[in-house]
C-alpha cells in the first residue's frame, strides 16, 4: 500500500559494515515495511554496498517490495563526485526487475538550523552582521548542479536533491528547468527532498516542471527540531511545508521518512495523521500545530502514499491503485480510516499485507 523513501548514511570515522550485516539490513528493512503495510520502498542514499545488499536479497531469497535505489553522486564519503561511468556502472550492474537503480541523490544544501547550512534566500534570523553564512551554504556550486541534473536527466535518471532552504530549492528547480528545455518535457520525475521552504514564486514550478516535493510529514510537525529550526529562521517557520498550496497547485507531494536517521521507525500512519491535523501525532505538544492552514484531506494523505509513491519508484504502471491488470498489493487495516476519529489514525495496525498476491505480512494475536 505505502510507499516511503529511507535514509542510509556512514561515518568515515567508524568501520563500515560487512556484505553480511549489509544484507541483514536491507532484510530487515523490508520485513519492517511489510509489517507497517510498505510494498515499496526508495533508499534515499545508497551507496554501492546498500544496492548491492538489495541485489543480494533479491538474488537469494527475492524481494517482498519494489525497491528502488537512489545512489549516492555527492558528499565527502564517496569518492567518485559526479563520475558518471562509475554511476552507470552501480546502476547496470545491480538492476533487475524488482529492483530499480535508475535513480540518484545528491546534496543541495543542509539543514535550517543554528549552523546555518541550508541555503536560504534571506538572511537566517540569528545571524548576525559578521556571519559569513548568513545565507547559508550550497554543497554544490549553481552551475555544477545544472551540468550534472542535465546529465542524468537525457540518460533517463531521476535525481533526489536534498534541498532544504529555498536558495536550494530554486537552484534546483532552475536545473531541472534547463534539463527540461534541453532534454524535453515532461522527462523523468526529479525529487526535492525535505522541501521546507518554498519562495511563493516557486510554489507553481513544481507541477510544470514535473518536479515532486519529497516532505517528511513522520517529522514536520511540532517538536524540538521545528523549535530549533523556528529560532534560526523566525517567523518563516510558518511557511514550512506547505502540502495544501502545492496540491491546489497540482504538484506532486511524496513521502520521505527519514528512517532510520531522524525516526525510530517508517510506521506511515502518525505521519498519515500529521498530515490530516499539523500536530504531533504521538500527543507529546497538545494544543500545537504547525501552519494548520496547510493541512490536507484523508484522501490526498492516502494518495501521496500510494499512487504519488508509485510513480516515485517508477511503478505507476504496475501498482499504486488497485484496478484490474495491475498487481495485487493490498494491505488489510484494524479500522476504518475513514469513520475513525482523525486521532485514531496514527494507532492504525495492519493485520495483513500483500505482495503481488502473496502474504508478506499476517499480524500475530499479540500485535492485534
Amino acid at each position: 500500500m505505502a510507499y516511503f523513501t529511507k535514509e542510509t548514511t556512514t561515518c568515515a570515522f567508524v568501520p563500515d559494515w560487512s556484505e553480511k550485516q549489509y544484507l541483514a539490513a536491507a532484510d530487515y528493512a523490508i520485513q519492517q515495511s511489510n509489517r507497517y503495510g510498505i510494498t515499496g520502498i526508495k533508499d534515499a542514499d545508497a551507496s554501492e554496498a546498500v544496492v548491492k545488499a538489495y541485489h543480494a536479497l533479491n538474488t537469494q531469497k527475492g524481494l517482498n517490495a519494489n525497491v528502488a535505489t537512489a545512489i549516492r553522486i555527492s558528499g565527502q564519503a564517496h569518492k567518485h563526485l559526479f563520475d558518471p561511468a562509475e554511476i552507470i556502472r552501480i546502476s547496470q550492474t545491480y538492476a533487475t526487475p524488482r529492483l530499480k537503480t535508475n535513480y540518484l541523490k545528491i546534496y543541495v544544501d543542509g539543514v535550517p538550523t543554528s549552523g546555518h547550512t541550508a541555503a536560504m534566500l534571506n538572511p537566517y534570523a540569528d545571524a548576525d552582521a559578521h556571519d559569513p553564512h548568513a545565507l547559508g551554504m550550497l554543497v554544490v556550486p549553481e552551475d555544477e548542479l545544472k551540468r550534472v541534473v542535465l546529465e542524468f536527466d537525457k540518460a533517463g535518471y531521476g535525481l533526489k536533491m536534498h534541498t532544504a532552504g529555498d536558495r536550494a530549492i530554486r537552484l534546483a528547480l532552475d536545473a531541472i528547468e534547463a534539463a527540461r528545455q534541453a532534454n524535453g518535457k515532461p522527462g523523468t520525475m526529479h525529487e526535492l527532498a525535505h522541501a521546507e521552504f518554498i519562495s511563493a514564486q516557486d510554489l507553481p514550478r513544481f507541477g510544470s516542471l514535473n518536479a515532486a516535493a519529497d516532505f517528511s510529514p513522520y517529522i514536520w510537525y511540532p517538536s524540538p527540531l521545528i523549535d530549533a529550526i523556528r529560532k534560526s529562521v523566525g517567523d518563516r517557520a510558518d511557511q514550512m511545508f506547505p502540502a495544501r498550496t502545492l496540491l491546489d497547485q497540482h504538484a506532486t507531494i511524496i513521502a520521505g521518512s527519514d528512517w532510520p536517521s531522524g525516526v525510530k521507525d517508517n510506521n506511515p500512519w502518525p505521519a498519515i495523521e500529521a498530515l490530516l491535523t499539523r500536530a504531533d501525532p504521538h500527543g507529546q505538544r497538545a494544543g500545537q500545530t504547525l501552519n494548520p492552514e496547510q493541512a490536507i484531506k484523508l484522501e490526498e494523505a492516502l494518495r501521496i502514499f500510494t499512487q504519488a509513491g508509485a510513480k516515485a519508484i517508477g511503478r505507476e504502471e504496475q501498482t499504486g491503485t488497485l484496478e484490474v491488470g495491475k498487481s495485487a498489493d493490498i494491505i488489510v487495516l484494524d479500522r476504518d480510516l475513514f469513520t475513525v476519529p482523525t486521532a485514531d489514525i496514527s494507532d492504525t495496525e495492519v493485520l495483513l499485507t500483500i505482495f503481488q498476491g502473496r502474504p508478506v505480512h499476517t499480524a500475530t494475536p499479540a500485535k492485534r
